[in-house]
């Protein structure tokens, strides 16, 4: 019963320290990030409450290019709060910050198209929506800061962006070679986000070392890719051809196929062999 006592006495005098000591891990249990070890602590004959918190590294979220985005944060502790602001950091910068006083929004200010929602003093949702996603954003790390007064602030949230634009679907075409080079054929694909990793098949095996040349290259907005892939062989029998292209951030594969027939024409003269190629996605 003491230690009960105890435990009761310094989630009482946290929580009432809400606002000047910044203490909201008494006041509500647990920040809203994934597994986090607290310590709270009483000075004897003191009113002041310490609370330390340590956060496991943030999620990332999944933004793809040119489509908003929404990084979620969610915290109860606010919602008694009164007179409060918040900041949204994207790393260093400051890209929204607003203020609230008895629960009346007092503005908004953002440095990026980004808004949290006009009831988020009342609901507690202080989820962050960018407008657009854009490649520079990728890998950065977004936080969102308390801010009572004293200048005393803590970190409630944070996330950090992962950025991916789909490929168009491969274009595999077979390229004329000048006779006895063997067979080439190129494979096409634009407009993605990162680069992706690109492979052969011929028919289920790899191709030998040296007969795939891969090209990336990037377009006029320098952030998104076009990559270009060729496959020179030697063509012995009919076989099946596949490029294949990965963007492991999205889970996407691409694929496109082309089927190669050889076909031997013998006459008392020569021996004419055709190669035909069917290609299709």
């Amino acid at each position: 019963m003491l230690l009960l006592d105890c435990v009761a006495q310094v989630l009482w005098r946290c929580a009432g320290l809400l606002l000047s000591s910044v203490c909201l891990c008494a006041a509500l249990g647990k920040f809203p990030c994934t597994h986090a070890d607290y310590t709270i602590s009483l000075k004897q004959g003191s009113d002041v409450c310490h609370c330390q918190h340590v956060c496991a590294e943030p999620r990332c979220v999944l933004g793809i290019v040119g489509s908003p985005v929404t990084l979620p944060c969610v915290s109860s502790a606010l919602l008694t709060s009164g007179n409060f602001s918040i900041e949204w950091m994207k790393d260093d910068k400051v890209v929204l910050r607003t203020a609230w006083k008895m629960n009346e929004n007092l503005g908004t200010w953002s440095l990026d198209p980004a808004t949290i929602p006009a009831d988020a003093a009342l609901t507690g949702n202080f989820s962050l929506t960018l407008s657009a996603v854009h490649p520079r954003d990728d890998g950065k790390y977004y936080s969102l800061l308390f801010l009572s007064g004293k200048n005393q602030s803590v970190q409630l949230c944070s996330a950090c962006l992962r950025v991916a634009a789909s490929f168009s679907d491969p274009l595999l075409k077979r390229k004329h070679t000048a006779e006895g080079d063997g067979t080439t054929f190129q494979c096409h694909s634009e407009g993605g986000y990162p680069q992706p990793e690109v492979s052969w098949l011929i028919d289920t095996q790899e191709p030998p070392e040296g007969s795939v040349r891969t090209q990336t290259d990037t377009l006029p907005d320098g952030h998104l890719y076009n990559i270009t892939s060729k496959l020179t062989i030697s063509l012995p029998k009919d076989v099946s051809v596949t490029c294949i292209i990965e963007n492991l951030s999205m889970n996407e594969t691409l694929r496109s196929t082309c089927e190669s027939i050889i076909i031997s024409v013998q006459s008392e003269a020569r021996i004419i062999t055709l190669i035909t190629a069917s290609c299709c996605r």
